[in-house]
C-alpha cells in the first residue's frame, strides 16, 4: 500500500456498523419527526382565524417546558464532554459526566412528566379529549356540563344517604355549589338556548358566557362581560314583567272564582244582601287592580322585544276561566323562580361588579369540579402534544436507560463503548425537543 494510500486509510477510518446504525436510527428519527412536525404545521395553517389556540389560552407551563429544554441542552453538553474524556483515556471522569448525563434529563423527563400529570387531571390526555375539551362552545358542550354536574350531583347525594357519617361540612358546601350550578348556569342555558332565545347569535354569545364562567378566555372577556352585564339588565327586566304578568292572572282567578261564589244560593235575604255588597265592593277593586295591572303591563311593553309582547299577549288571552288562570300563575311562579336562581348565579359568579372569580374560571377557584372546557381547535392542538412529547419522551427515557447501564460497566467494557454514536442520537432528540417546543408554542 502506498504512503498516501496509508494516510487516506489512517485519516478516513471505515464507520463501523454500530457507528452506520446509529446515524441512520437518528435520521429515521429526525424523519420520522419531521413528518409528524410537517403534518401539524399543515392542520394550523388550514385552520380558520380564531380557530386556533393561543399560548396563554392552554394549561401548559412554558416555565417547565423551558427548564426540560435546558436540562436535556445541558445533558448534551455532559455527554461531548464525556466523549471528549473518553478519547483523552480519562475513564473516571467519562462515568461522571454519564451520571450528570443521567440525572440531568431525568430531572427534565420529570419536570415533563409532572407537568403532564397536572394537565391529565383536566383535558390533555387522549381519552378525555372527547369529553372534557370542545372546539365550539355548542349545545353538545352544554350537555357535557350538565352530565359532569349530574355525575358530581350523584356522588354527593349518595355520599349524603348512605354514609351520612363521612359527610361533612365540605360536602354539603360543594353538594350546594353543584346545585346551584345545575340550575343557575347549566339548565338555565340550556332552557334559554333551546327555547326562548330566537336570534342565533344570542345563544351563542349566552354559551360563550358559560364557557368563559369555566375557563375564561382572553379573546372572550370583553364580549363575556358585555353579555354578563346585558343579560343582568334583561333578567331584571323580565323578572319585573313577569311579575306584574303573574299578579294579573292571580286576579283573573280571584275574580273567576269571586262570581262562582256570587251565583251560589244564600240562606236568608239578608244574607244575600250582605254578600251582594260584598260581591259588587270586591268585583269593584278587581276591576281597578286588573285596570291597574293591564295598564302597567301596556307601559312595559314598550320597552319588551317581539317575543316578551308576545307572550304577554299569549298569557293574556288564556286566562278566560279560573283553571286557565290558576294554571298561568303556576307557570308562571316558575319561571320567576328559575329567573330568581339565575339571577343570584350571575351576581355571585359573573357580574362584573360582585364577581368572585375575578377571571379565574370555576375550574381554577373549585379545582375538583373539572367540568368540561372550550378552547378554539384545543383537540388538534393537545393531540399533537399528547403524540410528539409522548413519543419523544419515551425514546429519551429509553435512551437514559441505555446510558445508565453503561455507567455501571466496568473500565475494560466501557473501553468498547461508542459514545460518539450514543451522543449523536441524543443530540439528535434534543434538536427535535428543540423544534417541538417551537412549533407548539410559537405558531
Amino acid at each position: 500500500m502506498s504512503e498516501e494510500n496509508t494516510h487516506f486509510a489512517q485519516s478516513k477510518p471505515i464507520p463501523t456498523n454500530a457507528s452506520v446504525d446509529i446515524r441512520v436510527v437518528s435520521a429515521g428519527v429526525l424523519l420520522f419527526f419531521g413528518t409528524l412536525i410537517v403534518g401539524y404545521v399543515v392542520v394550523w395553517l388550514g385552520a380558520d382565524e380564531g380557530a386556533w389556540p393561543t399560548l396563554d389560552e392552554l394549561p401548559v407551563s412554558w416555565t417547565a417546558n423551558s427548564v426540560t429544554t435546558l436540562l436535556l441542552v445541558l445533558a448534551s453538553g455532559a455527554l461531548v464532554l464525556a466523549t471528549r474524556a473518553s478519547r483523552e483515556g480519562r475513564w473516571q471522569a467519562v462515568r461522571s459526566w454519564l451520571i450528570g448525563v443521567v440525572l440531568l434529563g431525568s430531572m427534565g423527563m420529570g419536570i415533563r412528566i409532572h407537568d403532564y400529570g397536572r394537565m391529565a387531571a383536566s383535558i390533555a390526555v387522549p381519552w378525555k379529549l372527547h369529553s372534557m375539551l370542545f372546539d365550539h362552545p355548542n349545545l353538545y358542550y352544554l350537555q357535557a356540563v350538565r352530565y359532569r354536574l349530574a355525575q358530581h350531583s350523584d356522588l354527593l347525594e349518595s355520599r349524603r344517604l348512605d354514609h351520612p357519617d363521612q359527610f361533612d361540612d365540605a360536602d354539603a358546601q360543594n353538594l350546594d355549589l353543584v346545585q346551584q350550578l345545575q340550575t343557575g348556569m347549566a339548565t338555565w342555558t340550556e332552557r334559554q338556548v333551546a327555547q326562548w332565545l330566537v336570534k342565533t347569535n344570542q345563544r351563542r354569545q349566552l354559551m360563550q358566557l358559560l364557557a368563559y364562567q369555566i375557563y375564561p378566555l382572553a379573546r372572550l372577556s370583553s364580549e363575556a362581560e358585555d353579555t354578563a352585564i346585558h343579560e343582568n339588565q334583561t333578567l331584571v327586566r323580565n323578572r319585573r314583567w313577569l311579575l306584574l304578568l303573574r299578579n294579573y292572572c292571580q286576579v283573573k282567578s280571584k275574580q273567576f272564582r269571586d262570581n262562582g261564589a256570587s251565583d251560589k244560593p244564600n240562606e236568608s235575604a239578608n244574607d244575600a244582601e250582605t254578600a251582594g255588597e260584598s260581591s259588587e265592593t270586591s268585583k269593584a277593586m278587581i276591576q281597578q287592580e286588573l285596570a291597574r295591572l293591564s295598564k302597567a303591563l301596556a307601559a312595559t311593553q314598550a320597552g319588551l322585544d317581539t317575543e316578551s309582547r308576545r307572550t304577554i299577549a299569549s298569557v293574556m288571552s288564556r286566562t278566560n276561566d279560573k283553571r286557565s288562570a290558576q294554571n298561568q300563575v303556576t307557570e308562571l311562579d316558575s319561571r320567576l323562580g328559575q329567573i330568581d336562581q339565575r339571577l343570584a348565579f350571575v351576581r355571585r359568579f359573573i357580574d362584573p361588579k360582585q364577581a368572585a372569580l375575578s377571571g379565574r374560571g370555576l375550574n381554577a377557584l373549585y379545582r375538583w369540579l373539572q367540568l368540561p372546557v372550550y378552547i378554539p381547535g384545543g383537540k388538534a392542538w393537545f393531540a399533537a402534544y399528547d403524540l410528539l412529547f409522548g413519543l419523544h419522551c419515551l425514546l429519551v427515557l429509553a435512551l437514559l436507560l441505555a446510558v445508565g447501564a453503561v455507567c455501571f460497566r466496568s473500565v475494560d467494557r466501557l473501553r468498547n463503548v461508542g459514545l460518539a454514536s450514543l451522543g449523536l442520537l441524543w443530540h439528535t432528540l434534543v434538536l427535535v425537543n428543540v423544534v417541538i417546543t417551537s412549533v407548539l408554542f410559537f405558531l
